[in-house]
C-alpha cells in the first residue's frame, strides 16, 4: 500500500519539531538557490526559527531587495498609470485618424470624386449641400463686388476733387465729367464682368464634375 497523505499540523514534540525545521529549512534554501540560478530570478528568503533565530538567503544584496519590495506598489501604480496614458493616447490618435479619413472622403466627394459608394438619397443630400455652399459663395461674392465698386467710385471722386486748378482749366467741365464717368463705368464694368465670369466658370466646373 502507498503511504498515506501526511496531515499538516504543528508538531507537538519539540525535538521532532526542531529536526523537521532544520531539514525543511535546508530544502527551502536549496530550492531558492536553484530558482535563482536556473531562471535568473531575483530571490530573497527570510526565515525565523521558533526560537527567533534569523536565517536568510538573497541572490543579490538583501537591503536593496527589501527597498525594491517596499517600493513595488508605487512602481506598479506608476506602470499602470503610464499604460493607461498610452492607451488613451492611442485611442485619441485613432479617433483623429478616423476624422481625417471622413473629412478627406467628404472633400473628394464634394469635388465629384468617389461617388460610387453613395446611394440616391446621399447623392441628393450632397447636391443640396453643394447648392447651399454655392449660394453662400455667391452672396459673399456679390457683397465683395459691391464694396469694390464703391471703392472704385470713391477713388474716382477723390481724384476729381484733388485736381489742380491747371488740370481743371485744361479740360472743359462737361468733357471732364463725361470722360470720368466713362472711365469709371469702364473700370467698374470690367471688375464686375471679371468676377462674374470667374464665378460662373467655377460653378460650371463643379457641376460638370458631379455630372
Amino acid at each position: 500500500m502507498g503511504r498515506g497523505k501526511l496531515q499538516l499540523k504543528k508538531i507537538e514534540d519539540s525535538m521532532s519539531r526542531q529536526v523537521t525545521f532544520c531539514k525543511r529549512r535546508g530544502g527551502l534554501l536549496k530550492k531558492a538557490r536553484e530558482l535563482s540560478t536556473l531562471c535568473d530570478a531575483t530571490v530573497a528568503l527570510v526565515i525565523f526559527s521558533p526560537s527567533g533565530k534569523l536565517f536568510e538567503y538573497s541572490s543579490s544584496n538583501m537591503q536593496m531587495l527589501i527597498k525594491r519590495y517596499l517600493k513595488y506598489p508605487e512602481a506598479l501604480d506608476s506602470s499602470i498609470h503610464s499604460t493607461s496614458n498610452i492607451n488613451a493616447n492611442s485611442l485619441d490618435l485613432a479617433i483623429m485618424h478616423q476624422r481625417y479619413q471622413n473629412l478627406s472622403g467628404r472633400y473628394r466627394q464634394m469635388n465629384g470624386k468617389e461617388l460610387e459608394g453613395l446611394d440616391f438619397k446621399e447623392l441628393v443630400k450632397l447636391e443640396n449641400s453643394l447648392q447651399r455652399g454655392i449660394k453662400s459663395i455667391k452672396s459673399t461674392k456679390n457683397e465683395m463686388l459691391s464694396m469694390q465698386m464703391e471703392n472704385c467710385q470713391q477713388q474716382r471722386l477723390f481724384k476729381q476733387n484733388n485736381k489742380t486748378p491747371a488740370e481743371v482749366q485744361e479740360t472743359p467741365i462737361t468733357e471732364s465729367s463725361s470722360l470720368e464717368n466713362d472711365e469709371l463705368h469702364r473700370d467698374c464694368s470690367t471688375l464686375q464682368s471679371g468676377v462674374i465670369d470667374q464665378g460662373d466658370d467655377q460653378e460650371n466646373q463643379i457641376f460638370l464634375q458631379l455630372g
